[in-house]
C-alpha cells in the first residue's frame, strides 16, 4: 500500500529547522539502531519522591511544567501564588515552534530552548526536577522528554507533583516570583533525534516492526468521538495500540488528588497484556493528540525498562488533517 511517503531531504527541512538537522547531528545518529553519541552528563532517576526533593532542594533546579488540554486554569498564575521553593515555570505553549501551527506546542527551535534554559540559570551539570499541578504527569512528562531531546539527561519528574507536596505540609513560596537580577547559565543544547519521530518516520513504522502506541482516550482512539481540535479525521493511525493516560497510573489512597505510576513490574505486565514487549530493545513510537500525554507514556516505558522509545511530535493532529490523504482506522486496537 502506498502511504504517500515523502523524501527526507524535502520533508525534514520543512518540518524541522536546519539547526536541528545539521550534518553534525545527522552524522551522530544511526537511524537503524537509533543510537547517538553518549552525553557527558550522567543519567538521573526518572522519578524522585517528595521526601527526596525536600532533602535536596538546594542541589537541584525545579520546574513547574503544568498544562492540561481539559483544564482551563491559568497554571502560570497559580504557580506565582503557590510553588515549591526555588521553582521556575516552564510554559510548553511558549517554549515551542510557533511556526508549526496548527500543530500545538511542537518542539522549540534549539536556540529558543537553549536561551530559555540559560535564562533559568540551568547548566548542563544541573539535575532538573519537573512537577505538575494537576496530579497527572502529562505536562511534566513532556518537559522531561524535551530536556532529553536537547541532550540533558539529568532530569527527573516529581512523584505526586505539587499536590502531594502540599498534602504532606511541605514548605511553599506564595509571593510573586521575581527574576530581575537572575544570572544566566552557559547551557548548551545538543539535539538528540533518537527521541523524536517525524511524519516521515511514522510512515516507515507502518511497514517496519516499530510498535505504535496512542495515549488518547478510548473513544477518540476508536473513532467514536471527535477530536478537540478542528479539521481532524476520527480514528487512529493504522496498526496503533491504545494506552490511555490513566491506565498506567494509580492512586495509593482513594482520596488522593494525585496519581503515581504503576510499579516497574506492574508496567511490564501492563504492556505485555497489550501485546507489547517492553524490554530494552523493542522499538516503540508513542503518540496522542499533540505529543504531551505521549511523553508521559515514554516515561512509563522507561520505568518498564525500555530504552528505545520516541514521541511522534506532530502526533495525531498532524497525521489526521482532513486535507490529507493519510489513512486512519477506527475501532479497537489490533
Amino acid at each position: 500500500m502506498n502511504f504517500g511517503f515523502v523524501s527526507s531531504s524535502s520533508f525534514l527541512t520543512k518540518r524541522y529547522p536546519s539547526h536541528l538537522l545539521s550534518r553534525k547531528n545527522i552524522q551522530k545518529f544511526d537511524s537503524s539502531s537509533r543510537k547517538f553519541s553518549k552525553m557527558s552528563t550522567s543519567d538521573a532517576p526518572v522519578l524522585v519522591s517528595t521526601n527526596w526533593l525536600s532533602q535536596n532542594l538546594n542541589k537541584v533546579k525545579v520546574l513547574d511544567g503544568s498544562w492540561n488540554l481539559n483544564d482551563k486554569r491559568d497554571f502560570k498564575a497559580l504557580f506565582e501564588n503557590k510553588r515549591i521553593p526555588g521553582a521556575s515555570f516552564f510554559d510548553i505553549d511558549e517554549v515551542c515552534d510557533k511556526s508549526a501551527l496548527p500543530l500545538p506546542h511542537n518542539l522549540p527551535p534549539l536556540e529558543l530552548f537553549q536561551e530559555k534554559i540559560r535564562s533559568l540559570n540551568i547548566s548542563n551539570q544541573d539535575h532538573v526536577v519537573v512537577y505538575d499541578q494537576t496530579g497527572f504527569y502529562n505536562a511534566s512528562g513532556r518537559v522531561w522528554w524535551t530536556f532529553k531531546v536537547f541532550g540533558h539527561e539529568r532530569v527527573s519528574v516529581l512523584e505526586g507533583g505539587i499536590l502531594k507536596w502540599i498534602k504532606e505540609g511541605r514548605e511553599l513560596e506564595t509571593t510573586p516570583k521575581t527574576d530581575s537580577n537572575a544570572s544566566k547559565s552557559d547551557f548548551v543544547a545538543k539535539y538528540q533525534p533518537k527521541y523524536v519521530d517525524t511524519l516521515e518516520q511514522v510512515f516507515q513504522h507502518l511497514k517496519d516492526k516499530t510498535v505504535l502506541i496512542d495515549a488518547r482516550p478510548p473513544g477518540r482512539f476508536r473513532g467514536e468521538e471527535g477530536e478537540p481540535r478542528p479539521n481532524l479525521k476520527k480514528g487512529h493511525i493504522p496498526g496503533s495500540k491504545n494506552a490511555p493516560g490513566l491506565t498506567f497510573l494509580k492512586k495509593e489512597n482513594e482520596g488522593d488528588e494525585f496519581y503515581h505510576f504503576l510499579s516497574p513490574e506492574e508496567l511490564k505486565e501492563f504492556f505485555k497484556k497489550m501485546g507489547v514487549d517492553p524490554s530494552e530493545g523493542t522499538r516503540i513510537s508513542t503518540t496522542c493528540g499533540s505529543g504531551v500525554t505521549a511523553s508521559s507514556l515514554c516515561l512509563a516505558l522507561h520505568l518498564a525498562g525500555n530504552r528505545n522509545y520516541s514521541v511522534y511530535d506532530g502526533a495525531y493532529t498532524e497525521w489526521a488533517q482532513v486535507s490529507s490523504d493519510r489513512p486512519v482506522e477506527s475501532g479497537p486496537s489490533n
